[in-house]
């Protein structure tokens, strides 16, 4: 395998770690620890397949290769499917209404921002054309909010684990430092689109 794949291996794993996520879901037998696990190294896979991409370019040999074309929407795809896959989990095997209540949220903040900034189907509500400035501002926001909506799905489902309290707690601490990093490594997500 030559490096320039390793983006689009570790995106597909991603993708099929998801879909195993759901499957699983689907038997109501997986417990909290082993989704977990498997949302981690999905989330691992996320985090180093842009930093791949950037770093191990294909080389210019005139093929076409559709997914890194679109490398933004596969990416945003892949991460829709890895947060549906959770939540549906949480959903069908913990909590309904709490799964339920995260959904609702992600809808509400995503779909009027997806909407509203960006030109959807020719819509003609484009605020990232006309008011670039605004639409940035609405988009960091969301960008935060999700952040914390996976702060908080994940805490969740590390205190629906079978660990003792001081392994929850100190998962708990590890998954707010890692954020803090994440937040500080990918700040420009937060400043620029």
């Amino acid at each position: 395998m030559k490096l320039y794949h390793l983006a689009d291996v570790l995106t597909l794993i991603e993708g099929l770690l998801s879909i195993l996520i759901m499957l699983l879901s689907l038997t109501h037998t997986t417990p909290p620890q082993t989704i977990l696990f498997i949302f981690v190294a999905a989330e691992i896979c996320d985090a180093l397949d842009g930093p791949c991409a950037r770093r191990w370019h294909y080389p210019d040999d005139g093929q076409s290769r559709w997914w890194r074309t679109h490398c933004e929407w596969t990416d945003k795809g892949t991460d829709l499917l890895a947060g549906a896959s959770l939540v549906l989990y949480i959903t069908v095997c913990l909590c309904p209404a709490f799964g339920i209540a995260i959904c609702l949220s992600c809808l509400a903040i995503g779909l009027p921002v997806q909407l509203f900034i960006y030109d959807c189907k020719g819509l003609g509500f484009n605020l990232r054309a006309k008011n670039p400035r605004l639409a940035l501002r609405i988009v960091c926001i969301r960008r935060f909010a999700y952040a914390l909506t996976i702060f908080i799905v994940i805490s969740y489902l590390v205190l629906m684990t079978g660990w003792p309290t001081t392994v929850k707690a100190t998962l708990f601490l590890l998954t707010m430092l890692v954020g803090i990093i994440l937040i500080y490594a990918k700040g420009n997500r937060l400043r620029e689109w």
